[in-house]
């Protein structure tokens, strides 16, 4: 804060006015009370006290206006403070509330899948929920490219545990996906070859652990709908990500939503059935 800004503050602060007021009335006071005694020695004990007051006032001013932290301005700045922080805590209250019901949020995708164990919770999750709903572009990384992801997902779907597991990705080749792939630095084709293994592995599951395309194991491809976000459904679990335009999937802001009913898990739910009623099963 510069010298006239500072100079300005205190003048303004009724505290420190009513403080420079009292030394200079004491001081003053004392000056003229010295007059009232005869004795030379007390009166010069009074009239040095009267000059220590003056001075400790005009110290504390130039003090202040040259770089010191009155506690008044000190005051100012700390209840600035606890206002941020209040604001902050409201904010962190109003994500945590389970009405809302989001747990933690990400900037980036890729910063939830590098934190330790969360990719391997997620699937374990995934595997043992009873009611599973995915919708992603391709659901190949990190997911159906994990050989041990696979097999315990076509166990879990075989199992009585299991009411249900709805995939929904976008049909290779279909408009849909070429517009995504567009929207991707350097896609070249990749997406496309994923979504091919996905569902290139899910045909082999289905035969291999006898699910038929009617059953628990349920997939569906989209050819004209863009996937607004990547949402993940483990009964009460829920992770979404938002897909941006011009990045790829790990740079999507990633939340982690905990609980039916609440706020944000009833949108993302409602819209995984709007997208599934316009998706082709197969």
């Amino acid at each position: 804060m510069e010298h006239r800004e500072r100079v300005q503050f205190l003048a303004k602060q009724p505290p420190y006015r009513a403080k420079l007021v009292c030394f200079i009335a004491l001081s003053v006071a004392t000056l003229g009370f010295s007059f009232v005694f005869k004795d030379p020695i007390t009166q010069e004990i009074l009239r040095e006290f009267a000059v220590t007051l003056g001075a400790v006032g005009i110290l504390q001013v130039l003090w202040d206006i040259l770089g010191g932290e009155p506690i008044e301005l000190r005051i100012d700045e700390l209840e600035q403070e606890v206002k941020d922080i209040q604001s902050s805590l409201g904010v962190l209250v109003h994500l945590t509330d389970s009405e809302v019901g989001i747990e933690r949020v990400w900037a980036k995708r890729g910063e939830w899948q590098h934190e330790p164990s969360r990719l391997t919770e997620w699937h374990d999750w995934v595997c043992k929920a009873k009611k599973v709903d995915i919708v992603s572009n391709t659901f190949w990384s990190n997911w159906m490219s994990d050989r041990k992801f696979r097999q315990e997902l076509f166990e879990h779907a075989k199992s009585e545990d299991c009411e249900r597991i709805r995939i929904l990705i976008y049909e290779p080749g279909s408009s849909a996906q070429k517009c995504r792939a567009k929207a991707e630095p350097g896609d070249r084709g990749q997406m496309k070859k994923e979504i091919e293994f996905t569902l290139d592995e899910i045909k082999a599951g289905r035969t291999a652990f006898g699910l038929s395309a009617g059953g628990k194991l349920q997939v569906g491809i989209t050819h004209s709908l863009l996937h607004p976000a990547q949402i993940i459904r483990a009964d009460d679990r829920m992770l979404v990500s938002t897909y941006l335009i011009g990045e790829g999937g790990s740079k999507s802001p990633t939340m982690q939503i905990r609980g039916t009913g609440s706020a944000y898990f009833e949108t993302y739910k409602t819209q995984f059935e709007a997208m599934w009623d316009r998706a082709k099963i197969i």
